[in-house]
């Protein structure tokens, strides 16, 4: 997918949350191409949002950066500690432990990233219909050819 946005200068976001992951073990993504020029935007929107927002009394750091682990977040968060992490273009980025799931609101990073492309009345809550779904996962299906499917790709 990066490869394929860049093409297009885009970068891409990958905003990833783990939640209650000790009882559930799921992980959502969601992945988000962004104007490429929007890149340090979204770096800084998401450090000031992460250090101000939720956990006044936290044990752990707000904010922990997954940049020199290219975003394996493996590497700097326990397996079973709930976390949300924003990775932009699978270089890495931030990350950080959620405590209480309960408070921790899921659409905000979707909301942080809608008001970097100057989009802030965006509601994140609104489900998209199914057939507009059916037919965007085809068009991007068209988009996400041979060329960058790496599932096809033969070792040499």
């Amino acid at each position: 997918m990066v490869a394929l946005f860049a093409e297009e200068r885009k970068c891409v976001v990958f905003l990833e949350t783990a939640i209650d992951i000790d009882k559930i073990p799921h992980i959502e993504i969601d992945v988000i191409p962004i104007d490429e020029n929007l890149e340090e935007d979204v770096k800084k929107f998401f450090k000031r949002t992460l250090t101000e927002d939720d956990y006044e009394w936290s044990t752990h750091k707000k904010i922990i950066e997954t940049d020199k682990d290219k975003g394996d977040i493996s590497k700097v968060i326990p397996g079973s500690f709930s976390y949300f992490h924003i990775d932009i273009n699978a270089q890495g980025g931030f990350a950080h432990v959620i405590e209480d799931s309960r408070k921790f609101n899921r659409k905000h990073a979707l909301e942080v990233v809608a008001g970097c492309m100057g989009d802030e009345e965006v509601n994140v809550n609104v489900p998209i219909n199914y057939e507009t779904l059916k037919k965007r996962v085809r068009g991007f299906k068209d988009r996400y050819n041979e060329k960058y499917n790496w599932t096809k790709y033969k070792k040499q």
